[in-house]
């Protein structure tokens, strides 16, 4: 029933059903799959934000807020708020302009706002399981919300970079304790952003290597044994693998006969796997009366200037490697999801049969362990039985995740950590291709396909 002999503009409670919906602006074409936070907020609070709507013979015609009424058809609700106002039939090019402004000049709220919002929804006394609930939001989300707002600096970092998101910001403040890799963080973030998850990968793995080695010390201390991290060990120290005693006997096949000497000690580290390893000391080998034996340069006495150099290089991008690794797998996980193959998957993949690569063979030969991890076995075996109720697309990610996930398998079956310094052509062809599908390298990745390059590491050695 039209309305214009009412006094406009004005509020009213109309049934979503007598509302008229025509020039959409919008395309909608599936309600669930493309708004499915907002059908999920309107199903629970219902339309809560006012429908804008002009009257017309045929009924009140929408201007702003289509999406809002299709919620509430989809729910059957028979109530929505409409704020009713006055539209000039020869102005209506009026009403697009009305719906521009409506939609393209609005703007969300920024992370740091959203942190302050849930911060204030916990002071009233919901629970993070509530709110996620209320705000049809991740739980995971809601918790990296309070904890970004426990912390001043990730505060100060969503308001300056609202590239973030607040699961990276709450990560980001795990650091914030850690002066070098907060600094580190965001000097990355301003200069390498692409680089970010994995210093962020390498300084998290970096913490956890140190709290384990600080564990093993603590439980050696408890036993009267003198322990200290590696790094930590004076000048005058050498591994008992590097020494005799006056009879020439090696003293690594006399480690309970060392425990005497007033040097010995333990050092403590970690290896590229991320295990915790234990070697014995002697403190001051000299002072204590102990000898080199003549293949002590394997301790690195007597190496080089340029070998030395080169050791100090693998120490420092030896766990970049370890950490790409790990930001390279979480990446493929999801790449493996997308519907439709990416260009050039036909030609990577006729490259790598051509080429009769040993890796791939190899992890068929295993049964494709890891393909199997990451794409589940449903997947693996619908391929294995001939693709049977699959599309062309659905057959091709199938078949590329099986050659992926065995270059993986390759990586964990041993060839690992030596990638960086002495790559093959098929890690070249693995990382390029995966550079090419929007995959970001890491520096040490890089490094892998041009060995030319200067990396951080390279700057700061």
């Amino acid at each position: 029933m039209p309305t214009t002999d009412q006094q406009l503009p004005r509020f009213a409670t109309l049934d979503p059903k007598s509302l008229v919906l025509r020039d959409n602006p919008r395309t909608i074409t599936d309600l669930p799959s493309e708004e499915p936070e907002m059908l999920a907020s309107v199903g629970t609070h219902g339309v809560r934000l006012p429908i804008l709507a002009t009257p017309t013979e045929e009924g009140p015609s929408v201007i702003d807020g289509f999406t809002r009424v299709l919620c509430a058809l989809h729910h059957q609700q028979d109530q929505v708020p409409v704020l009713l106002v006055t539209v000039e039939e020869a102005e209506e090019w009026r009403r697009l302009v009305d719906q521009w402004i409506a939609n393209e000049h609005r703007r969300g709220f920024g992370e740091a706002d959203k942190a302050a919002m849930v911060e204030q929804l916990a002071m009233f006394g919901l629970s993070p399981d509530d709110i996620s609930d209320q705000l049809k939001t991740d739980i995971a989300v809601v918790r990296a919300a309070l904890t970004v707002r426990g912390s001043e600096k990730a505060t100060k970092l969503a308001r300056q970079h609202d590239q973030l998101d607040m699961l990276q910001l709450a990560a980001i403040s795990e650091f914030e304790d850690d002066e070098a890799a907060y600094n580190e963080i965001v000097e990355t973030l301003q200069n390498r952003p692409a680089q970010l998850k994995h210093v962020m990968t390498r300084r998290r793995h970096e913490r956890e290597a140190h709290q384990a080695c600080d564990e093993e010390i603590g439980r050696l201390s408890a036993t009267g044994v003198t322990a200290m991290h590696d790094a930590d060990l004076p000048e005058t120290a050498q591994p008992l693998s590097a020494l005799t005693n006056a009879n020439g006997q090696r003293l690594s096949e006399l480690v309970a006969e060392h425990e005497a000497c007033p040097g010995h000690a333990a050092g403590v580290r970690t290896v590229f796997s991320g295990d915790t390893r234990v070697t014995w000391h002697c403190l001051d080998w000299k002072k204590h009366g102990h000898q080199k034996h003549s293949d002590a340069s394997a301790s690195g006495q007597g190496l080089s200037e340029e070998d030395k150099a080169e050791r100090k290089r693998a120490r420092e991008l030896n766990p970049q490697w370890r950490a790409a690794l790990e930001v390279r797998r979480e990446w493929l996980q999801e790449f493996l999801q997308r519907k439709t193959p990416p260009k050039q998957t036909r030609q990577f993949l006729a490259a790598v049969l051509a080429a009769g690569d040993e890796r791939v063979t190899k992890a068929i030969g295993r049964g494709n362990r890891y393909a199997r991890t990451t794409l589940g076995d449903k997947r693996v075996d619908r391929l294995q039985a001939g693709g049977r109720r699959m599309t062309e697309d659905q057959v091709t990610m199938a078949e590329l995740g099986i050659v992926l996930c065995a270059y993986e398998e390759a990586y964990d079956a041993g060839h690992t950590v030596n990638t960086w310094r002495s790559p093959t052509p098929a890690d070249e062809r693995y990382l390029t291709a995966l550079a090419s599908w929007g995959y970001p390298l890491s520096e040490v990745e890089q490094l892998a396909l041009n060995p030319d390059i200067t990396t951080t590491s390279d700057d700061n050695a």
